[in-house]
């Protein structure tokens, strides 16, 4: 059986977190690497961050960074906030920082 909300809890509920703070909305990515490193779904991320970029939409990225990778390439208008990978664990990335680097995303 579903449960409808009555019109009182739909007024009392906050805005979306994507509104709060500019009245618009806001994009944070969470993605694993972005390139240089190679993989599509890093491309993928990439591109996605340019387009949004491109049509006005404030956007920025949490993503690791192992110690072996190349720098990685500045973006002037996109935010990168980079949380350091300490390896894999059964092909998991170990990063105990990356919780802190997305609340400092979110700030």
């Amino acid at each position: 059986m579903a449960t409808e909300l009555s019109p009182e809890v739909d007024r009392k509920s906050p805005p979306p977190f994507s509104e709060v703070a500019t009245g618009r909305p806001r994009v944070l990515h969470i993605g694993k690497f972005l390139p240089p490193v190679p993989g599509g779904m890093e491309v993928f991320l990439a591109d996605i961050m340019r387009a949004l970029d491109s049509v006005g939409i404030a956007n920025a990225a949490v993503v690791l960074r192992r110690i072996s990778d190349p720098s990685p390439p500045e973006n002037e208008s996109t935010p990168v906030f980079h949380a350091a990978s300490l390896g894999q664990l059964l092909h998991t990335p170990v990063s105990p920082g990356f919780p802190w680097a997305i609340a400092r995303a979110i700030r």
